[in-house]
């Protein structure tokens, strides 16, 4: 199984940990599947102009604990590979 993540969907609530911990009833702090975000970059000037070169990923880590894993259905993408 493979996790596609959409930027947008997974930065400001990353839905698959919200699903995982309401389907298992547990509180805000264990976290079984767990988002890592890596971003870098600085800003670059080009002549007279300066413009930002960043970038940012996000790494889904499967606790692998689950036989049907709701994280799948709570994902924006399905858990599409």
């Amino acid at each position: 199984m493979a996790f596609m993540l959409t930027p947008r969907a997974v930065q400001a609530v990353k839905p698959c940990q919200v699903s995982c911990k309401d389907n298992k009833d547990l509180d805000v702090g264990p976290k079984l599947r767990r988002v890592y975000e890596y971003g870098g970059g600085s800003w670059v000037k080009e002549g007279e102009s300066w413009h930002h070169d960043t970038f940012t990923y996000y790494l889904s880590i499967a606790c692998n604990h689950c036989d049907e894993p709701v994280c799948v259905s709570g994902c924006p993408t399905g858990g599409d590979a």
